[in-house]
């Protein structure tokens, strides 16, 4: 009867993962390109965190995996939005007043 409950082992490795996704996003400027999108993963990865610690891990992994997300799209969004910015700057490199 017992044999049956398969115990969750705490999610390091994805509490891990969801770390790097949130400091990638971080390290692309997200702050200033995507900022709702690395909230929600950095408020995510608390609450990983927390349900860890509490060991609720079947919280803490559905949690990590959202954070892991959420920090992929920040990271996403962050770099087409400086790419875009990037690709107008070169197609523009005057200021907009048109004096040079």
């Amino acid at each position: 009867l017992f044999a049956a409950c398969a115990i969750t082992p705490p999610p390091m490795t994805e509490l891990s993962a969801a770390d790097a996704a949130v400091r990638e996003a971080r390290a692309a400027e997200a702050q200033t390109y995507a900022p709702v999108e690395l909230r929600f993963a950095e408020d995510k990865l608390s609450r990983a965190r927390s349900a860890a610690d509490a060991e609720e891990y079947t919280l803490a992994i559905e949690l990590a995996a959202q954070a892991q997300v959420d920090g992929e799209l920040a990271e996403a969004k962050s770099l087409a939005a400086r790419a875009r910015a990037e690709a107008w700057n070169a197609d523009n490199p005057w200021p907009a007043s048109g004096l040079p």
